[in-house]
């Protein structure tokens, strides 16, 4: 994180007195000015060195700490009130001001070394300049002018429509493109790849580059997240439920069948395009993205927020920001800010697809690791009494067992994965 140079205390001994009252409150509102400078400048470092951060030297990154501790689940249930509980928490804002601008909430269940993300949240500001929002806002409106089918969904409302471009596995054995990106209509594919052309240049630039800065690890894992489900996609076409649809696509235009036609700046390897006109999507997880690398929102026209219950957090995002966020891991909402109505705001997600992923490399490694304690709880419950480490109640412990306490602290107990539907 980039510095103000701060004046040494001991420099003011140097001042002239102050001659007047006047003189004396002035001098108190600069010390004043400098003492809170230098508490957040201390405690943005105390963030820094507790999770092991970067610097970005790019622009200043304000962190700011989840309010809650790590988790023992990637989830929470879909049954039951734990969801509706959390949901219904008061949070805290993290505003969008001239002092604050780019943000990021560290992973509280980040475990060093892992290849997941070191970030619950990161949000870069000015993602897209005003000439790249109406670009791109013209490439949604023309993609409704041809025909491309914008869906709504039972979890989000007839005010939310979304459609769905790029490869994964939802429904069938093996990866591939989705319906709407081989729509054959007349007009579709030009369009469609007009679109994905402006993503991919503009977050090939500086949200990329931001972004390898702050997580340079996982960064560099996106970067190159498309090639393996590119191939996975090719080399399966002809194994689909409808080959001759799936290999006729690929082979009616020789671009269709290369690497980069799958890149989305490396960001991704799909992209959903949404509007929405009344107030947002309601709180959820994408289950199908995969956690070992960000999801990524960038929002056009109206503002929004951006709600993480389980963080205690929400982010203010304007038009042109991008959010990289843990979207498989963190019960989320973004909602559609204004009192209009019609307030029409337009928001691309891309994601890597989690099932895609798996198909195309096995034997992965763990997306989310608990927190200590939930593990050693679990391992105590599941434990019967008399067996070895396992004491009896009023006994003294067993041997070694405090040494064991102190020696798995600062560990992390890998948990399977779990499937919450």
């Amino acid at each position: 994180m980039a510095t103000l140079p701060i004046a040494d205390s001991a420099s003011e001994s140097e001042w002239p007195l102050p001659t007047s009252n006047n003189a004396l409150r002035k001098r108190a509102r600069r010390q004043r000015r400098g003492d809170d400078k230098r508490r957040r400048f201390e405690a943005q470092d105390q963030i820094r060195t507790k999770y092991g951060l970067a610097k970005p030297s790019e622009s200043t990154v304000y962190l700011v700490e989840s309010l809650f501790p790590a988790r023992d689940k990637p989830r929470l249930p879909k049954s039951g009130e734990a969801r509706a509980q959390v949901a219904a928490r008061e949070l805290t804002r993290i505003r969008s001001t001239g002092a604050i601008k780019h943000a990021a909430i560290p992973n509280p269940n980040y475990k060093e070394g892992a290849d997941i993300p070191q970030y619950a949240a990161i949000r870069i500001v000015d993602c897209v300049d005003e000439p790249g929002q109406e670009r791109l806002l013209c490439r949604v409106k023309a993609m409704e002018e041809v025909g491309v089918k914008f869906k709504t969904t039972g979890a989000h409302g007839n005010a939310f429509k979304q459609v769905w471009l790029g490869a994964w596995r939802k429904y069938t054995k093996y990866p591939q493109l989705s319906a709407a990106r081989r729509n054959p209509k007349s007009g579709v594919d030009e369009v469609l790849r007009a679109l994905l052309s402006d993503i991919d240049e503009v977050l090939s630039r500086r949200p990329r580059a931001l972004l390898a800065e702050i997580d340079p690890c996982t960064a560099a894992r996106m970067r190159v997240s498309h090639r393996p489900i590119a191939k996975a996609v090719m080399d399966n076409a002809g194994k689909q439920k409808a080959p001759k649809k799936h290999q006729g696509w690929l082979d009616a235009d020789p671009d269709r069948a290369r690497t980069y036609s799958f890149r989305m700046g490396g960001i991704g390897s799909m992209l959903a395009v949404s509007t929405s006109t009344g107030a947002g999507t309601g709180f959820h997880y994408d289950e199908g993205d995969d956690s070992h690398f960000y999801s990524a929102i960038v929002v056009l026209g109206t503002p929004g927020t951006l709600k993480l219950p389980e963080l205690g957090l929400e982010m203010e995002v304007n038009s042109g920001d991008a959010v990289f966020f843990l979207a498989n891991q963190q019960l989320h909402r973004l909602t559609v800010d204004g009192a209009d109505p019609q307030a029409r705001q337009v928001v691309l997600t891309l994601w890597t697809d989690k099932n895609s992923m798996d198909f195309a490399q096995a034997a992965r490694p763990p997306d989310f690791f608990e927190s200590v304690a939930g593990a050693r709880e679990k391992e105590l419950e599941n434990s019967e009494l008399g067996a070895p480490g396992v004491s009896d109640p009023g006994e003294a412990p067993l041997p070694g067992i405090d040494e064991l306490d102190a020696a798995l602290k600062d560990y992390y107990i890998v948990s399977p994965e779990e499937d919450d539907g």
